[in-house]
C-alpha cells in the first residue's frame, strides 16, 4: 500500500533588493497591518500559489540578543523592539490550509522612513 502525501508544497518566492516604506497612522506610529500588506505586494513573488494574504501568513523580523537570533513581531514584543528602518532580515511563513503545506522562507528589506 502506497501513501500520498496529500498537501502541496508553496514555492515562496520572495524578489529580490526590494524597499518598503513604513506606513504611519499619525506622527509618531507605525501601522503593522498596512505594513504586513505592503510587504506582501511588495516582496512576494506574483505567482506564489496559494494567493498570500495577511491572513493566511505570518512576517516576522530577526532580532539578535546576547548573541542569539530569534523572529519577533513586526511590532516588537517583551524581547525586541518594534521594526525600524533599514535593511531588515524578515521571515514569511504561510500558515498551511487543507490544499498547501505551511512553509516559510526569509529575505532582507530595506525598510524605509517616509520622506521628511
Amino acid at each position: 500500500m502506497k501513501c500520498f502525501d496529500r498537501f502541496v508544497n508553496v514555492f515562496l518566492t520572495p524578489k529580490p533588493d526590494q524597499q518598503v516604506a513604513l506606513p504611519y497612522t499619525n506622527a509618531t506610529t507605525v501601522d503593522y497591518d498596512a505594513l504586513r500588506a505592503a510587504i506582501l505586494k511588495q516582496v512576494v513573488d506574483e505567482g506564489t500559489t496559494p494567493a498570500l494574504t495577511t491572513e493566511n501568513t505570518e512576517i516576522k523580523y530577526k532580532y539578535t540578543v546576547a548573541f542569539v537570533d530569534t523572529w519577533v513581531d513586526l511590532d516588537g514584543g517583551k524581547i525586541a523592539p518594534a521594526i525600524s528602518a533599514g535593511d531588515q532580515q524578515i521571515q514569511i511563513s504561510f500558515k498551511g490550509d487543507d490544499t498547501y503545506k505551511a512553509s516559510s522562507e526569509t529575505t532582507t528589506v530595506t525598510f524605509t522612513e517616509r520622506p521628511g
